[in-house]
């Protein structure tokens, strides 16, 4: 149930879009906050691998950074999502801006040039490529593939080209809302897997508990130790495969 829940609330978690399109309306710069960690990773990971050696010694170092590791992936490949769904978001809204310009009779140029100073600078490069495009009159490697094929359409076939960017908009659009849904329905899984990975420290802390001191066993003995790089290398392996899985089936 709360699993459920929480996937129902990343799902209607509100957009941004109107309030981004409403302060370029007002002029106000736009920012979109992109989460980032404070300390490098790297640095946190050998943090981690001390502190396993302190308490655990080399095992204790070794499974550190083994889960370590395994961490930083996974937090990384969260952090590319976003940014992609992100940088989708934006350029379905530049390229829905540009097409109400030329709807009300815009020169391409003018229309493109003017978008691509509203729009943030992953949208603005393939609107500036698109104004170059229709000033010069000839075909550009113009991303992504739907504004090159669209652009491709009005140059060899003489297709209009808001009718075609309305099109290109409206994919795009579709695309973003999509791949929004499959990440809300990914968050369940997601959350099962980082479940699991802490159930073995739950299993020690069970074990301090009851007196069988599983933890005395790690840091003391070649046994110990073995089993200890041998769980991180078994739980790490289970993070990064879970994050691939969960993440190849998200639309990029």
């Amino acid at each position: 149930m709360v699993l459920v829940m929480l996937a129902m609330a990343v799902l209607l978690w509100p957009s941004t879009r109107s309030a981004r399109r409403l302060r370029r309306l007002s002029g106000t710069p736009v920012r979109r906050w992109q989460p980032r960690a404070t300390t490098p990773d790297a640095l946190l990971i050998a943090l981690g691998c001390v502190g396993g050696w302190v308490a655990f010694g080399f095992g204790g170092a070794l499974a550190a950074g083994l889960v370590g590791a395994a961490l930083r992936h996974r937090w990384r490949m969260k952090l590319r999502q976003r940014r992609q769904l992100a940088e989708l978001e934006d350029l379905a809204e530049a390229v829905t801006g540009l097409v109400a310009d030329l709807a009300t009779g815009a020169h391409p140029v003018t229309a493109a040039e003017q978008a691509a100073q509203d729009a943030p600078a992953c949208a603005a490069e393939s609107l500036r490529l698109i104004a170059t495009a229709s000033r010069l009159g000839g075909d550009l490697e113009i991303n992504p593939p739907q504004l090159r094929q669209a652009w491709h359409l009005t140059a060899r076939h003489g297709v209009p080209l808001v009718a075609t960017l309305t099109a290109v908009a409206q994919d795009l659009s579709h695309q973003a809302t999509f791949t929004r849904a499959v990440q809300a329905r990914l968050a369940g899984p997601q959350i099962t897997a980082a479940l699991l990975a802490t159930l073995p420290a739950a299993a020690l802390a069970l074990g301090e508990a009851t007196g069988a001191h599983p933890l005395t066993t790690l840091a003391t003995t070649p046994l110990g130790q073995t089993t200890l790089i041998l769980g991180a290398l078994l739980t790490s392996t289970g993070l990064t495969w879970t994050t691939h899985l969960t993440h190849r089936v998200v639309p990029t």
